[in-house]
């Protein structure tokens, strides 16, 4: 199977890395199994694109679905890689072959997620930073086709009541980017023509200059990244595309990422099914995140207010989680400690942790860590 993108390039989505975790089979009867729905979870990851920097978040996600098997529906979780960032999903890039823009993932998402949802009753598309836009992007181009599938969510957040909705936002990363904090860093980049042009070069040059044995042990144990995180980021920096196509995206996001330009109805997305049930949002974002503008992410939430008693609905983070959680394998489980029941979350509350604890966070003063299991039913 292959999928068209701008460009005219074509590739082959059996190349790109994924992950996909599906419940194991329960012995109860054939008939119960053909009733039981089936609820797809995508994920899209931020920027860089490496699916596995999530494995920990997924993997834990896919525990706590499992372990109440017998709810309905029954979850199935499938994430992958942005286009771009694996070697073997694309032709070298070069001057006349650019690295995908933002635009790309976009269309590529889109036909994803109408194929993957083949077969599922109801979809959950989770997206983190980029991938958080990317995951609107789909919702609202299926919702201007007129084609809009159901689509079912249990927030996948801490201390957050139940909710239904389109799409789990995690830091979304949906208005003004250039404006955050990083983002002013990384639009120097854009904005100088020779780091314009050759920054990417320059990156990859001075990556090159070591041996993976002494990248390893600088992102190991000199960045303190846990295992997972560090052999991702390895081969993210070893790759041969990896690099550029990561200050590519970053730029185009910069320039894509502006006022918000979503149309009104588009919040107000109902279903057809008999419940009533439609597309709904949830916007998880942080406090401090460097690469939302507080002032940005602000005037976006009042101008969503209106629609937070139907499909909108807004959470500000009050754990001090970073943007980039999917590093760390403690906050990882903080954020994703939740127990969902159909269309509907139970989330267990967990608190700040101080010296000890984690060994992957050992020599921080702070860090966050799964604990306190008090559970706060949303099930009926």
């Amino acid at each position: 199977m292959t999928a068209t993108l701008t460009h005219n390039r074509l590739i082959s989505p059996s190349t790109i890395p994924t992950l996909t975790f599906s419940p194991p089979r329960s012995p109860s009867s054939p008939d119960e199994q053909n009733n039981k729905k089936k609820c797809l979870i995508f994920f899209i990851p931020g920027n860089p694109g490496l699916i596995t920097y999530y494995t920990p978040f997924l993997t834990h996600l896919s525990a706590l679905l499992t372990s109440n098997s017998d709810s309905n529906p029954e979850y199935h979780i499938h994430g992958q890689n942005l286009l771009g960032f694996s070697d073997t999903d694309h032709p070298p890039f070069s001057e006349a072959q650019k690295p995908f823009y933002l635009e790309d993932q976009i269309r590529y998402f889109h036909q994803q997620v109408i194929e993957s949802s083949r077969g599922f009753d109801s979809v959950i598309l989770v997206g983190h930073s980029v991938g958080a836009y990317i995951a609107v992007e789909v919702l609202s181009r299926r919702h201007a086709a007129g084609a809009g599938y159901r689509v079912e969510v249990a927030v996948v957040a801490a201390d957050t009541e139940g909710a239904r909705a389109g799409a789990v936002l995690l830091f979304p990363a949906v208005a003004h980017l250039a404006k955050s904090s990083n983002g002013r860093k990384l639009n120097m980049v854009r904005e100088n023509g020779w780091l314009d042009r050759w920054a990417h070069h320059v990156a990859r040059g001075f990556v090159g200059l070591w041996p993976e044995w002494v990248l390893r042990g600088v992102v190991r144990w000199g960045m303190g990244f846990p295992e997972h995180a560090a052999e991702t980021t390895v081969r993210f920096l070893r790759s041969r595309d990896g690099i550029w196509q990561a200050i590519h995206l970053g730029k185009d996001e910069l320039a894509v990422i502006g006022e918000d330009v979503w149309k009104e109805d588009m919040w107000e997305l109902t279903g057809d099914d008999d419940e009533g049930e439609g597309e709904r949002f949830v916007f998880y974002f942080g406090v401090g995140d460097r690469w939302v503008a507080d002032e940005c992410r602000d005037a976006f939430i009042i101008r969503r207010k209106g629609h937070a008693e139907g499909n909108v609905k807004i959470v500000m983070d009050e754990a001090g989680i970073p943007h980039a959680f999917c590093i760390r394998k403690c906050i990882t489980r903080g954020l994703v400690e939740t127990r969902l029941t159909e269309g509907q979350i139970t989330a267990s509350k967990w608190r700040r942790r101080w010296p000890g604890g984690c060994r992957t966070c050992q020599g921080s003063k702070k860090y966050y860590h799964r604990s306190g299991l008090d559970k706060m039913t949303g099930a009926n």
